[in-house]
């Protein structure tokens, strides 16, 4: 038999933790303009975040795991990007393999790969417009 990890017991008057002290929000700014607010947990993808709010589309994009480019790319202001981790050459890779060189932008993240946490809370995002990538 496996063995068991131990039970936590609460005693009377213990607190819990409070999720509102892990809510994060991000601005995300539509191909119209509009902005929307989108409050999320922190750790969670960006991408994730942006799922929940109904502003993208889940498709075939596994969450968080499987990056194709192309329905979960954002447009992140030099202010911002400098905030976040450097791209993962993964990131990089299918950033770069989708865009040719004259029209490769370093603002454009896989929002799948950028985790909302304090630091980045109040992020402003540009929503790049969803396409599926012609490989002819």
């Amino acid at each position: 038999m496996a063995d068991l990890l131990p039970v936590q017991v609460r005693q009377p008057g213990d607190s819990l933790p409070r999720v509102d002290t892990r809510i994060v929000t991000a601005i995300a700014v539509d191909e119209d303009g509009r902005r929307h607010t989108v409050r999320a947990l922190a750790g969670q993808s960006l991408f994730r975040a942006l799922v929940n709010a109904g502003l993208r589309l889940h498709l075939s994009h596994q969450l968080d795991t499987s990056c194709y480019g192309y329905v979960c790319r954002v447009s992140i202001s030099d202010e911002w990007r400098a905030r976040i981790p450097e791209p993962t050459e993964d990131e990089l890779h299918v950033l770069k393999h989708h865009f040719t060189p004259p029209d490769f932008d370093p603002s454009i993240r896989c929002s799948c790969k950028i985790k909302l946490s304090d630091k980045i809370n109040g992020i402003v995002v540009a929503l790049v417009p969803e396409k599926c990538w012609d490989f002819t």
